[in-house]
């Protein structure tokens, strides 16, 4: 639902089965290098945020960890 930002308040059609999606997500998720949170009001989704970590680019200095 919340694609519906880009399509004038009403979410678009799926162009493939939403288990695919969910299924994905859940693999991404489950690696440890990404990360979601969702926001709720009421009891519903009002919000998320997704952070993927990513490898700092290779430099002289000892630290080198994860962003």
């Amino acid at each position: 639902m919340f694609k519906q930002e880009d399509h004038e308040g009403r979410p678009p059609t799926p162009a493939r089965p939403l288990e695919g999606a969910e299924r994905g997500i859940r693999d991404r998720l489950s690696d440890g290098h990404r990360l979601a949170w969702v926001a709720e009001t009421e009891r519903e989704i009002c919000g998320q945020v997704f952070l993927c970590l990513v490898e700092r680019m290779p430099d002289p200095y000892e630290d080198s960890a994860l962003l």
